[in-house]
């Protein structure tokens, strides 16, 4: 294999490749980390690297470190805003980029602004052949040219659309009618991507143990929990009668007059009815207003909010 690596690439300087991709394609990916490894490359990537802004501070490092930056193409990796920010970056450093098709159909017309102006290498399914396509582009690829001075500012942490709308929700700020039935509609739409379906369940779950959360969304999320298959839990927060309609009353108490003139009026007409007389009907009228004072400083009742 080694004669066979200096015949496809020569004298060539690659030797250290870092790999850009969507989630997508790890899969695909995986099986192109062993065909660089079986011609002699470091590759990196950021696989088993930890998450947040760590990750990322590593994968910039390893940008730094590279000779070529591969990005991966399949059908998502577009709206990956880690990769279109790891393919910039490479750009800014200057280090030569080799689009590698894993998956999909191929529409250059869709790939950012440079990188449907360079040679592509073909992965997919019986196109692979072990690598040799790979290590015949190496071998026309430019090297790769000194670190810009001074260099380029360091991108900032990607976060995707289901981060922000995590950080939304996990929010003090509060949320209006149309703030929560926005985020409820873009969580949905993500139920129906399987590698974000799961953090989308969490969200929408985390949404629910909001205490200004209305009742007509929180019906709504359950609805589409159950479509989904994925069992939803009561709020820790609060309970569904907690929570507010879309057009909320506020909750009042019984004062203490009411609880004395209602009482009184039950015992005057129990009075007449025992009695027959109105004398003996006002006696108990007056008893029954004692025990309504009582009864509202020990126990006050609550109104309904519900009209």
């Amino acid at each position: 294999m080694r004669a066979l690596d200096c015949m496809l690439w020569g004298d060539s300087a690659v030797k250290k490749v870092f790999i850009s991709y969507s989630r997508t394609s790890e899969a695909q990916v995986k099986d192109l980390i062993d065909d660089l490894r079986k011609l002699g490359l470091e590759a990196l990537s950021d696989r088993n690297l930890p998450g947040g802004q760590p990750w990322w501070d590593r994968i910039l490092d390893q940008i730094d470190s590279a000779d070529v930056v591969i990005v991966a193409i399949d059908e998502a990796f577009t709206h990956s805003i880690a990769v279109r920010r790891e393919y910039q970056y490479a750009r800014d450093l200057d280090i030569p980029v080799l689009p590698v098709v894993v998956a999909g159909e191929i529409r250059t017309e869709d790939w950012p602004d440079g990188l449907d102006d360079l040679q592509w290498v073909d992965y997919r399914g019986d196109h692979r052949d072990g690598g040799l396509f790979l290590g015949r582009a190496f071998g026309a690829m430019r090297d790769r040219g000194p670190m810009p001075d001074p260099p380029p500012n360091r991108p900032p942490l990607p976060k995707s659309d289901l981060d922000r709308l995590k950080d939304k929700v996990a929010s003090a700020e509060p949320l209006s009618l149309e703030d929560q039935s926005s985020i409820v509609i873009a969580l949905k739409s993500k139920l129906r991507i399987a590698h974000e379906a799961d953090k989308a369940v969490s969200v929408l779950k985390a949404l629910q143990d909001r205490r200004d959360l209305l009742k007509t969304i929180d019906r709504e999320i359950e609805e589409a929990l159950e479509v989904h298959g994925s069992p939803f839990t009561k709020p820790t927060n609060t309970s569904n009668d907690q929570k507010q309609d879309h057009d909320p009353k506020p909750v009042e108490k019984y004062g203490l007059g009411e609880h004395a003139l209602g009482s009184a009026l039950i015992g005057f007409f129990a009075g007449i009815v025992i009695s027959g007389t109105v004398e003996l009907g006002i006696g108990f009228a007056i008893i029954g207003s004692v025990i309504g004072l009582i009864i509202a400083l020990v126990s006050p009742i609550k109104k309904s909010s519900e009209t």
